[in-house]
């Protein structure tokens, strides 16, 4: 035999010779289901579960009332709403607390600064946190710089920087009261308009309350009148005659009306005066 076999030779060789193998089909949808391999002949992955509508569509509301909850807040122009920076040597710690817990109380916010007995910050709830977030960086925006770094503190929530504010600004009490009442006492108006006058003196009465030490209508009304310019004297004679007594505003009006009587007086005057010199 050659050794040299032919194509021909080799496609002659009979059926009962050549080997026969088995044939390398794609097995059928039925086959690879049962027995578990994928036509590439790789390994079967388990099937991801897909969520329902219902789930899907209770998760994109819960996004959106979030969402909404928190662009509200955003919106709010804090500034606006406490146009008072809180300061330590301002002593306006009651105007600002009084105008911050209105806008939380407008907002359903109060929670976040006043914890009722047997409360708890809800630390595991998104919007609460979204809304405490926004609590903080209204204290933190209206206070001053030096109030800043006292009372700012890493992961600190909003009634933690409050907690702090508060205690600032009430401790040492009896000490503060003696200073606000020496002050409150010796104010007269001396050059100070009626209106510039009369806000000194809310200032101090208001920082004594702060500091437990009230001061009634009454009180605040005769020093108001103990501390007036003498080109007063008048209306000053009259107001603690008055029945019922005056209210602090009401006191205030009148020497308001007072005031600008007395202007008007001064300019009318001068207004004489020139018009008799121009007739000389």
């Amino acid at each position: 035999m050659s050794d040299t076999t032919s194509a021909n030779d080799i496609t002659s060789i009979p059926a009962a010779v050549a080997p026969t193998l088995p044939a390398m089909g794609t097995p059928s949808s039925p086959a690879l289901a049962l027995s578990g391999i994928p036509a590439t002949g790789g390994p079967v992955l388990p099937a991801m579960a897909m969520p329902s509508s219902h789930t899907l569509a209770t998760s994109s509301t819960t996004v959106a009332a979030l969402s909404s909850a928190a662009q509200a807040l955003s919106a709010v122009n804090i500034k606006a709403l406490v146009p008072y920076t809180l300061d330590l040597q301002a002593n306006n710690y009651k105007k600002w607390s009084v105008l911050f817990t209105i806008v939380l109380g407008k907002h359903g916010l109060h929670h976040h600064v006043d914890l009722g007995e047997g409360e708890e910050h809800d630390l595991d709830n998104e919007e609460w946190t979204l809304a405490d977030f926004t609590v903080l960086m209204w204290i933190y925006s209206t206070i001053s710089e030096e109030l800043l770094y006292t009372v700012m503190a890493p992961e600190s929530t909003a009634y933690g920087a409050w907690l702090r504010l508060e205690q600032l600004f009430l401790e040492n009490k009896r000490a503060r009261a003696i200073h606000l009442e020496a002050d409150f006492r010796s104010l007269v108006q001396g050059d100070l308009s009626v209106t510039a006058y009369c806000h000194r003196l809310k200032e101090l009465s208001d920082a004594l309350a702060d500091v437990d030490q009230p001061v009634t209508n009454e009180t605040l009304v005769l020093q108001m009148i103990r501390g007036l310019n003498p080109k007063f004297s008048t209306i000053g004679t009259i107001l603690p005659t008055q029945q019922p007594f005056p209210t602090f505003i009401q006191a205030r009006s009148l020497l308001l009306l007072e005031e600008t009587a007395q202007a008007n007086a001064a300019r009318n005057a001068a207004a004489s005066t020139l018009v008799a010199a121009a007739r000389r």
